[in-house]
């Protein structure tokens, strides 16, 4: 059931294209819509900025893409889309209404009867076909928005956007939708954000395994989520996220917090910290000096315990001191590592 987009806002659609045409373009989205003498098509007005803002930088590659829309209706859409995208893009829609069929396009324009929620119905309607854009503009029933992105979001390619239109159903009954209502696709849609910041949660008791594995599989390919008025656009990374993000150090003058406070960092979070520029040599500089230190202390200890090896029955300052040479030879360990890694680097 589409949505009901007459209750649109004062038209404000000049400001609009003028808006979009400021990006830099001899014609816009929103021009070829506003110009459109085909199929009627049906879009609130800020979405014709999103559009141009969102897919102006895929568009200007000049490359064919690959568009994929759930819901047809007129099937305007489609070739707005057509005229917007670069020569020889390909353009699929799906809809579950049968009058659909009676559409005809001509090139580059194919339409499918399906349900886009149904992740077996895709796979035979569409193979192993990929998209670089995918938009959903169907029932905007929750349960078939979240249904279509679990289905559909594998099939979006390397850099691609994925697009939900008409998010304001979310707070529809009629929609089964409600204001911060859970399991609604903008509650939904949130939650990515959590999924951004992954690799720095701590334990919580929220955090199931199942919720860990759904939010480090979203960690891995979205590199930005961005809302709009009614619209959420999902972005994937143009090559799958390999390992956390790391902290960047550079510069050589440090005034306030040592040099020495990073190194303890590199020693516990090795991964975690990369320095650059002339900083790296004073931070292998720093953990030389800081080695060396720590092996003479040790061997101090190593001396001192071989006064105290004959004294079998340990007594509890041997125990002491044990203990204490333990934690200094893994602490010689850890610098050792960083200052390696660091030399690596130099």
């Amino acid at each position: 059931m589409p949505t009901d987009k007459s209750r649109r806002p004062s038209s404000r659609s000049k400001a609009v294209v003028k808006a979009s045409a400021s990006i830099g373009v001899a014609k816009s989205y929103g021009q070829i819509f506003l110009d459109h003498k085909g199929k009627v098509s049906d879009k609130w007005e800020q979405y014709l900025y999103i559009y141009e803002v969102e897919l102006r930088r895929l568009v200007a590659q000049a490359k064919p893409l690959e568009l994929l829309e759930i819901g047809v209706q007129n099937g305007g859409s489609l070739e707005v889309w057509r005229e917007f995208l670069p020569p020889g893009s390909t353009i699929t829609g799906i809809d579950t209404d049968l009058h659909c069929r009676q559409l005809s396009f001509g090139n580059k324009i194919e339409v499918h009867i399906g349900n886009a929620a149904n992740a077996a119905e895709l796979e035979h309607l569409l193979g192993d076909k990929r998209f670089d854009v995918i938009v959903d503009d169907g029932s905007h029933q929750q349960s078939d928005i979240l249904a279509t992105f679990g289905a559909l979001f594998p099939r979006l390619a390397n850099g691609g956007k994925y697009i939900v239109e008409d998010l304001h159903s979310s707070y529809w009954r009629s929609h089964q939708g409600g204001y911060r209502k859970a399991g609604t696709a903008i509650e939904y849609f949130k939650a990515i954000i959590d999924a951004l910041n992954y690799d720095h949660f701590e334990q919580d008791a929220q955090l199931t395994e199942q919720r860990l594995v759904e939010l480090r599989e979203l960690n891995l390919n979205v590199a930005r989520i961005a809302f709009y008025d009614s619209v959420a656009v999902i972005e994937k990374y143009a090559r799958k996220k390999k390992r956390p993000f790391r902290r960047f150090i550079t510069g050589r003058h440090m005034q306030v917090t040592p040099l020495l406070s990073y190194v303890d960092a590199m020693a516990n979070a090795p991964a975690a910290i990369a320095m650059t520029g002339p900083i790296k040599e004073e931070a292998l500089g720093a953990c030389i000096n800081e080695l060396i230190k720590a092996r003479s202390v040790v061997a101090e200890l190593q001396s001192r315990q071989e006064r105290v090896a004959d004294e079998r029955d340990k007594t509890p300052a041997c125990d002491a001191l044990e203990a204490n040479l333990a934690s200094r030879e893994a602490r010689v360990g850890e610098l050792e590592a960083t200052s390696n890694a660091t030399a690596s680097e130099v």
